[in-house]
């Protein structure tokens, strides 16, 4: 793949030009990911904040090949040079050539001196972190620019205000905040992403220009020692660290970087708060000035204020985890208004819940008059006995920064006692006993494993792919067409649909205000009357239409030289 890339100011463009063994289909290496994603747009930006000065070569070709990894097959052509020892490691991890090295190009080496650094994403546990890390901690932030197309899900949160009102609160508390900003994601259909591992950029971006050596990732105690999401598990036991203090003991390393992706570009990953699970973290925040002001969701959050969007089960848990901090019941209502949603009951289908662990916690701790959670409870408090979640884990020393580790741990002091030796022996080897959900009254089993509208996107058929590729080659490859006083801006997919969507913009006077949007779709004898018929296929407008046959008339034109030209039976397409 080769990458154009201009700087203006503090904004960098980037253009892709695929070679022919990279990939316009990928997805993202989550257990949970959906569907594969495609290749729609071949531009993105970053968008920098005021302190941004400049970017070493090497730590640049990290973020726009970690951007760009579902699709670089096995070459990457940048326009600056990296240093050997970079392409080096880029080549031996990871299979990818890069074309332009500079024999003289020394690699970036770690800063002497420790700035406190947190990858923040607004979320309950980040905002955790910011509490418990030293006072002047650079808060690094992943902002959204936001595209907004006709016919996008509007559950979905595009633009990021809620977690830039979390940063605002921060900021007000006096902690530096630096948000970078791009649309990386816009590259892709469907979306946005359903998961963007992303929040890596915005340090890479700016790790010269605050000159940082260590980044601190906020992961809590459960995602690092037990794991999150294991559909399908036949047991639940935690995974203990190696023993820091045995004959042969590791040199201090980041159990997160494995591959030597922050160390390649002299960064190392730190995590603070690894030591303490959402049970404690939850308590931090509620105590806190931050309460009620933390969010990092899929879903808008709730409206009047709340930030919970009460429809994803990491809400749901979180809220929950809140009540029992706070000494209060759950109200049957509420944990009712989840089970009513079949994606959310559908958490609790299987023996193993995602999250297992602190879900059982939670229902060993909550009170609930509701007769499901009853259920549950009595389950729960037959097993063992978890309340060693509200404690500090002290082995998390090995993966904490030791330039401020004291002080955190200070900080930690104030909200959560130590777990001893012969505790952390007996967590260590414990096999946390399942949970079996009792039937739930009046729902169709069927139903319970749906999620909700849009959030598992099917992947689009091969036809309509090919179909979408040739259009946007032959349209767009060259100078825009222009239809009737119009001009096409954009041909792009949008699930679940299997149409490919056209975004026109005013250029004469003959255009009327605003842009018009159009799709192709296939026509249906007993479906809506398509504005075009061609053959089996239809232009459609998905909004009160506005195009004449000015612009149709030439449209059709178009798309008709565009199968022709290729060979395509529309008859059949």
């Amino acid at each position: 793949m080769k990458v154009d890339v201009e700087r203006r100011g503090r904004s960098f463009r980037y253009r892709l030009r695929l070679d022919s063994d990279d990939h316009e289909e990928s997805r993202r290496d989550f257990k949970d990911a959906p569907a594969p994603f495609l290749l729609v747009n071949h531009e993105y930006r970053m968008d920098l904040p005021r302190c941004f000065r400049d970017i070493h070569p090497d730590v640049h070709s990290l973020a726009v090949w970690y951007t760009l990894r579902p699709l670089v097959a096995s070459r990457l052509e940048l326009p600056f040079a990296a240093s050997p020892e970079f392409a080096r490691w880029l080549s031996r991890k990871h299979g990818v050539r890069l074309t332009n090295v500079d024999e003289s190009q020394s690699p970036r080496r770690r800063p002497e001196t420790v700035a406190p650094a947190l990858l923040f994403s607004g979320g309950m546990d980040s905002m955790a972190a910011s509490l418990l890390m030293p006072r002047g901690t650079h808060h690094i932030v992943l902002d959204r620019i936001p595209h907004q197309r006709p016919g996008d899900n509007p559950d979905i949160l595009v633009d990021l205000a809620v977690t830039r009102a979390a940063c605002a609160a921060v900021a007000a508390g006096g902690a530096p905040v630096h948000a970078t900003a791009d649309d990386h994601e816009f590259l892709f259909s469907p979306y946005p992403m359903w998961h963007s591992d992303m929040g890596r950029l915005p340090a890479l971006y700016l790790a010269d220009s605050l000159g940082l050596s260590t980044l601190d990732a906020g992961e809590v105690f459960d995602a690092t020692y037990f794991g999150g999401y294991h559909a399908g598990a036949s047991r639940w036991r935690m995974r203990p660290p190696e023993d820091p203090a045995g004959p042969r003991a590791p040199a201090r390393r980041s159990h997160n970087d494995p591959d030597g992706f922050w160390n390649s570009v002299g960064l190392r990953r730190a995590d603070s708060i690894c030591g303490l699970s959402e049970v404690v973290t939850t308590k931090v925040v509620a105590r806190s000035r931050y309460r009620g002001k933390s969010f990092s969701c899929y879903y808008p959050p709730r409206p009047r204020g709340e930030a919970f969007c009460m429809r994803c089960d990491k809400c749901f848990k979180k809220l929950l985890l809140r009540h029992i901090t706070d000494g209060r019941e759950v109200p049957a209502s509420l944990f009712e208004h989840f089970l009513s949603q079949p994606h959310l009951a559908a958490v609790f289908a299987r023996p193993y819940f995602d999250w297992h662990h602190v879900w059982y916690y939670a229902f060993q701790q909550m009170r609930c008059r509701h007769w499901f959670a009853r259920e549950l409870q009595k389950q729960a408090r037959q097993g063992p006995d978890l309340s060693l979640l509200e404690k500090w884990y002290p082995k998390a020393r090995l993966v904490m920064e030791p330039a401020y580790t004291e002080e955190v741990q200070r900080n930690i002091s104030r909200y959560a006692e130590t777990m001893s030796p012969a505790e952390m022996a007996r967590l260590e080897h414990l096999d946390i006993p399942p949970l079996h959900a009792p039937p739930l009254k009046d729902r169709p089993a069927a139903a319970r494993n749906r999620g909700p509208a849009g959030a598992r996107p099917e992947p689009f058929s091969a036809q309509t792919k090919a179909l979408f590729r040739l259009l946007q080659s032959k349209l767009l490859g060259g100078r825009p067409p222009h239809w009737g006083g119009y001009r096409l801006e954009e041909v792009f997919l949008r699930p679940p649909e299997a149409s490919i969507w056209f975004r026109l913009s005013p250029a004469g006077r003959r255009a009327a205000a605003g842009e018009l949007v159009l799709l192709l779709s296939a026509t249906a004898p007993d479906g809506p009357r398509p504005l075009v018929r061609l053959g089996s296929l239809g232009i459609f407008s998905p909004l009160e239409s506005r195009a004449d046959a000015s612009v149709l008339r030439p449209m059709a034109r178009s798309l008709v030289a565009v199968f022709r030209e290729a060979r395509q039976d529309i008859t059949r397409a």
